[in-house]
């Protein structure tokens, strides 16, 4: 083959990758092992993070509004999961949420899921900015989800996990599950007790993230 032709051929397969995101780019596995930037796109359920200032006007000062991060303890990264949207969406991959984040595993055959779901909703209103909470239906049927999600009047972001996949990464336990993750994708706390109020969110949150949700 010519310089020339090697050329052309060159400039082509240049382009058709500038059009790419990194996932789709062949061999796009082995560059972000290398440290290549990886595009990661999420469900419009979930949006991606974008950067925004401190609201404080204080360059060293959390976009999230973390006044003093706890300690990382015995913290493990979030399961390496991509859930469709409940309302079939998109598809959001956990491990890339970019934020501060409460996550609660529900069905809508689960009675103290039932319960608690609708302080979630509460919660997320309050916490919009500074603590992104997202809804987990968990080995149910979707359309029985869809209609919880509505019935509750659930505004925050909802994925479906029909196989349970999350949950199993978790150990199996019972729903409801609550997980609290930290802006890095750490699991900070995982909570798996009664049902819990809109109170007991802001003292775990505080204590395990670190942020305070004015009233």
């Amino acid at each position: 083959m010519s310089r020339a032709r090697v050329a052309v051929v060159a400039v082509a397969l240049l382009a058709a990758l500038a059009g790419c995101t990194a996932d789709e780019r062949p061999g796009a596995e082995g560059s972000a092992a290398a440290g290549a930037p990886r595009v990661i796109p999420t469900g419009t359920c979930l949006p991606a993070p974008s950067p925004s200032a401190s609201p404080s006007g204080d360059p060293g000062a959390s976009a999230y509004g973390v006044l003093d991060a706890p300690p990382a303890g015995d913290r493990r990264p979030l399961p390496d999961l991509a859930l469709p949207c409940l309302d079939g969406s998109g598809t959001v991959e956990l491990s890339w949420i970019g934020r501060p984040a409460v996550i609660n595993l529900w069905a809508s055959w689960c009675q103290p899921c039932l319960v608690e779901l609708p302080a979630f909703q509460r919660y997320a209103e309050r916490a919009a900015g500074q603590i992104t909470v997202i809804g987990v239906d968990t080995a149910d049927i979707r359309d029985s989800g869809r209609e919880t999600a509505h019935k509750l009047g659930l505004t925050f972001p909802n994925l479906y996990d029909s196989q349970s996949q999350l949950r199993d990464a978790l150990d199996g336990k019972p729903l409801p599950v609550t997980l609290f993750v930290d802006a890095d994708g750490s699991i900070a706390h995982l909570y798996n007790g009664k049902a819990l109020d809109e109170a007991t969110l802001d003292e775990l949150v505080q204590q395990y993230l670190g942020v305070v949700v004015p009233e």
